[in-house]
């Protein structure tokens, strides 16, 4: 079986996700790893047993590795993605995408000019609760869909995510805060459901426990085909131990569907409710890993020769829409897209 020859840049933690699923791809090899912090490279190296071992990216980018998997602060993705894609190296780019739509730009047209694949890591295209409402939605059973209500939101940083180093809270490295953290997951999930994109974007944060980055915000999206979306994303809503919030209600013309996060690791639940209904009723699906999905898609999009669900555009257009939502939440106005 023809593997690819994998290298990570980035030894975090949310490398660790990625690379914990990267291991149950039979058609993966990770084969390098890179890290300027040498502690954090050789660790990752050793837990998943790694021979070849990086603090300089361009020396890594000189190796036979085939892929590149971003997993890098934010302020590092734009400066990665074009020296990989430059050393014709395929990307799966960490979210939020870039810092800012200059970077996207230089970013997507890299990858174009230099003939790679760049597929942006929305790893929520694959989990199953998702593409069931995706199912759902899209069958006619409950009508048209009309309304997209999300939440997805934990304790924080350092609280629930436990990033190795301290970029997240400098918002000139980080972005912000869950508007962009966590918002970005739900800005592609909105537009995959709503098979539309928006149109307006208004938002609205606060700073209640962090200082220099929001830890919470809410946005409403209005859609180009008619649908309205409405986000909440936080960092200060307590939950049992290691449990995010995340709930997506969408609301149709004859009936409305919900799935809700479970905590300790139990699969989710999707409830659904019809006009003559006296009840929600739950909906069974297939509880499949979403983090090897993702890596899954991107080895066999390389190795084949696919379009990623997720490509750079997607990226973009997501950052696009975190951009303007703090512009919005910043003067009080509706932004258009």
């Amino acid at each position: 079986m023809k593997k690819l020859k994998i290298g990570l840049v980035g030894c975090g933690a949310i490398a660790e996700f990625q690379m914990d699923a990267l291991m149950k791809v039979e058609a993966a090899e990770l084969k390098a790893v890179c890290d300027m912090r040498l502690d954090l490279a050789e660790a990752m190296a050793k837990k998943y047993g790694v021979a070849e071992i990086y603090t300089d990216y361009a020396e890594m980018l000189k190796s036979d590795i085939e892929a590149v998997i971003i997993c890098t602060p934010n302020f590092a993705h734009c400066p990665n993605a074009i020296d990989g894609a430059r050393a014709k190296k395929h990307l799966l780019v960490q979210k939020p995408f870039a810092m800012d739509m200059d970077e996207a730009e230089r970013m997507v047209s890299a990858a174009k000019e230099n003939g790679i694949i760049m597929q942006a890591a929305f790893f929520e295209r694959f989990c199953g609760s998702l593409q069931k409402l995706d199912e759902i939605i899209h069958s006619g059973e409950i009508g048209r869909p009309l309304v997209i209500r999300t939440q997805m939101s934990h304790t924080g940083i350092d609280k629930f995510w436990h990033p190795k180093t301290e970029w997240f809270h400098d918002k000139k490295k980080s972005g912000g805060g869950p508007l962009g953290d966590l918002g970005a997951h739900h800005y592609d999930v909105i537009r995959w459901l709503s098979r539309s994109d928006p149109e307006t974007v208004s938002a609205s944060t606060q700073s209640l426990l962090e200082n220099g980055i929001e830890d919470n915000a809410s946005i409403t999206l209005k859609m180009k085909n008619g649908m309205m979306a409405q986000c909440f994303m936080s960092f200060t809503t307590v939950g049992p131990k290691n449990y995010a919030y995340e709930r997506i209600e969408i609301y149709c013309e004859e009936g409305t569907v919900i799935y809700n996060a479970s905590a300790n690791g139990a699969p989710g639940k999707i409830l659904m409710t019809k006009k003559d209904s006296i009840d929600f009723v739950e909906v069974p699906y297939e509880n499949v890993d979403p983090w090897v999905g993702l890596e899954s898609h991107f080895v066999d999009c390389v190795l084949n020769h696919k379009t990623p669900v997720t490509t750079g555009e997607d990226g973009k257009i997501c950052l696009n829409i975190i951009k303007k939502g703090y512009a919005s939440a910043e003067s009080g106005k509706v932004m258009k897209l």
